[in-house]
Parts: structure tokens; C-alpha cells; sequence
């Protein structure tokens, strides 16, 4: 059996009376403790890369050429790398349903 419903809803939506037994229902939720993390480890790796060194080369701060070991040189331009390792545990709290042993068995 169907009929009109109140102003303010479509002509074509129609209150329908019926089972209302299709309205029963069971819900259920767990509610678990947040995770949470605790710091283990860390480790930073840097490197400092010369991108124009000019190997045997070496200036003075007026600009002359200074006698160095081969081994020196110059450079005006430096790219800086880093890898960063991070050691984490991801720790939840939770509940264990523990069953009893029946001795007998052992």
C-alpha cells in the first residue's frame, strides 16, 4: 500500500507501508587501540659532490695562482646529497581471547 507524502517532496517518491521488519539490523564495531610508533634507529648519510673542480688549479683570495700538491684544486659549485634511514616499530595494544588447555590431553 502506497500514499502521498508531505509538500516539499517529488510527485513521484511514495510512502510505502509494508514488512516494517526489513528495518531490524545488527551492528557491530570493534574499537581497537590507535597504533603508535617508537623511534629504533636513525642514520643520516651525507655527501658533498664538487660539480666544477679544476684538479692541480688553486687561487689565492686576489685571484693569483698558488703552488699546491697535484692532489688540490678549485671549485665553485657543490651539490649536497643525503639519505636518512629511519628504524620504526608500529606497536597496537590489543586484546588476546586465550583459550584453557584441557590437561588431559598432554
Amino acid at each position: 500500500m502506497e500514499s502521498k507524502l508531505p509538500n516539499g517532496f517529488s510527485d513521484k517518491e511514495k510512502l510505502l507501508s509494508g514488512d516494517f521488519a526489513q528495518f531490524n539490523k545488527i551492528s557491530e564495531e570493534k574499537f581497537n587501540q590507535v597504533p603508535y610508533c617508537e623511534l629504533i634507529s636513525s642514520k643520516f648519510i651525507e655527501y658533498d659532490e664538487k660539480l666544477n673542480r679544476k684538479m692541480g688549479e688553486v687561487y689565492g683570495k686576489d685571484g693569483n695562482k698558488i703552488d699546491a700538491p697535484f692532489e688540490e684544486g678549485t671549485f665553485t659549485k657543490m651539490e649536497e646529497k643525503m639519505v636518512v634511514e629511519v628504524t620504526l616499530k608500529v606497536l597496537q595494544e590489543q586484546q588476546v581471547r586465550v583459550e584453557e588447555i584441557d590437561k588431559k590431553s598432554w
